[in-house]
């Protein structure tokens, strides 16, 4: 499955993330093993970069990303927030191209549904407008 993801993903990355992709290895797991939670991955993490100078590996874990009716959205998002690091950007760059993975939960919701932390942003909203 994740390979055929990835096959759909892959097209759909910008010029400089392609170039970023044939200079790292992209390494697919499960989940983070002992040695990734050393480095300090969370266990929770969709992916991460390890590396410098443009080279490195980026690593997509299956267990997180791979469920849902958004895997190809989840997949396509990690794959190129990593890419981003390995093209030297920091965090804040990268989410300046709008490829923030925190969100990725709310890929897992149905159309319309709200989570409780959206839910106490529409609630501090409102009472603030009265």
């Amino acid at each position: 499955m994740i390979g055929a993801l990835l096959e759909r993903a892959i097209p759909r990355l910008l010029l400089d993330e392609l170039e970023a992709l044939e200079r790292v290895r992209l390494v697919v797991k499960r989940r983070p093993d002992l040695e990734d939670l050393a480095r300090g991955i969370l266990p929770t993490q969709p992916a991460a970069f390890w590396g410098a100078d443009g080279r490195g590996e980026v690593l997509l874990f299956t267990d997180v990303l791979v469920r849902g009716p958004f895997a190809l959205k989840r997949v396509e998002l990690a794959l190129r927030h990593e890419l981003r690091h390995a093209l030297g950007e920091d965090e804040g760059e990268v989410l300046r191209h709008g490829l923030d993975l925190r969100p990725l939960e709310s890929l897992e919701r149905e159309p319309g549904e709200v989570s409780a932390l959206e839910l106490e942003a529409i609630n501090e909203e409102w009472t603030r407008c009265w």
